[in-house]
C-alpha cells in the first residue's frame, strides 16, 4: 500500500513492480487511487467520512478534526478488504475506534462551569505533525489556545521550524 500523494510514488511504484510487488494506493482524494478519500464532513468535534474502497463507496463517523485521519481510517478498510475482511465487519469494529493519547485525542473538560474541548496531538512533535494539527483547527469554529512543545530532536533546526509554524498560524482565526 503505497501513498499516492508522496512525491516518490510512481519511483517506490516502479521498484514494487520489478519485484513482482503487488502495488494498490492510497490517497487523500486523489480519484485515481485504489482508496481515497471522496469528501469529509466536520461537525461538533467529529468528521463523516465518505471514501471509496476499492471501487466501494463507504460513509462512516471519526471522532477527529484531522483531515489526515480520514486518509488513514480508510487506508486500514482497505487493508482489511484485502485481508478478506469484508467492509461490513470492518465498519461494525471500527465503530468503538477512539483515537490513541497524544495523537488528536478530543476531551471535554470544564473550567467554571465551562465546558472546554482539549485536543492534545502532544506525542512526538515534528514540524510535520504539528503542521497537520494546526491544519486540523480550521475546523474548529470557537476561540482556540494552541500550546507548542520543543521539537528538540531537530537540533539547531527548532527554531527555524517553529517560525515556519507561525506564519501557518498567522492564517488561522481565533487563535
Amino acid at each position: 500500500f503505497l501513498n499516492k500523494d508522496n512525491d516518490y510514488f510512481e519511483s517506490i511504484k516502479t521498484q514494487a513492480f520489478k519485484k513482482d510487488i503487488v502495488v494498490y494506493s492510497f490517497s487523500q482524494n486523489n480519484i485515481e487511487a485504489d482508496i481515497y478519500v471522496k469528501s469529509t464532513d466536520f461537525k461538533n468535534y467529529s468528521m463523516q467520512v465518505v471514501a471509496c474502497v476499492f471501487g466501494e463507496e463507504i460513509i462512516y463517523n471519526i471522532k477527529s478534526i484531522a483531515q489526515h485521519n480520514a486518509m488513514i481510517s480508510s487506508l486500514a478498510f482497505g487493508i482489511a478488504k484485502k485481508l478478506g475482511v469484508g467492509i461490513t465487519t470492518a465498519l461494525a469494529n471500527f465503530v468503538n475506534f477512539s483515537i490513541p493519547k497524544g495523537r488528536g485525542e478530543i476531551s471535554e473538560l470544564f473550567f467554571k462551569e465551562q465546558k472546554i474541548i482539549l485536543i492534545d496531538d502532544s506525542y512526538n512533535a515534528n514540524p510535520k505533525s504539528m503542521s497537520s494539527a494546526i491544519l486540523a483547527l480550521k475546523n474548529v469554529e470557537a476561540s482556540k489556545i494552541l500550546v507548542l512543545g520543543d521539537m528538540l530532536e531537530l537540533g539547531t533546526n527548532e527554531i527555524a521550524e517553529h517560525k515556519k509554524l507561525k506564519e501557518q498560524i498567522d492564517q488561522l482565526s481565533n487563535i
